[in-house]
């Protein structure tokens, strides 16, 4: 009995973190941004608008486009990733359909998580 119950929540755990890794669309994220707001979310689409810049503390950093069809998500990244637009990508990170930093308000922004 202790067996079936261990497997029976050893299963429920592996279903939730598979099910919780999903990627949805940023069109998905366009139409229902509350729902994803502040939230851990995984998302795929296609690569544009490639920006690569440095902070005034020395910080390298990138934002990108992340598109399918016509709704796209701007996606910020610490580093220097290897982009190419048009290239096919799925990323997980913090979704904010509003995010202030300083005197400036990002709107629909994905911040990728470090580590990927």
């Amino acid at each position: 009995m202790r067996y079936f119950i261990s497997f029976g929540l050893a299963l429920t755990l592996l279903c939730g973190a598979a099910a919780a890794q999903a990627a949805v669309t940023p069109a998905d994220l366009l139409a229902h941004g509350a729902t994803y707001d502040g939230k851990s979310v995984t998302v795929a689409g296609t690569v544009g608008s490639i920006v690569h810049k440095t902070s005034a503390r020395g910080n390298a950093y990138t934002t990108f486009d992340l598109c399918t069809g016509s709704a796209c998500i701007r996606v910020f990244e610490y580093g220097a990733p290897s982009l190419t637009t048009g290239q096919s990508l799925t990323v997980t990170g913090t979704f904010a359909v509003e995010k202030h930093v300083g005197s400036s308000v990002y709107h629909n922004e994905l911040d990728v998580e470090s580590g990927q």
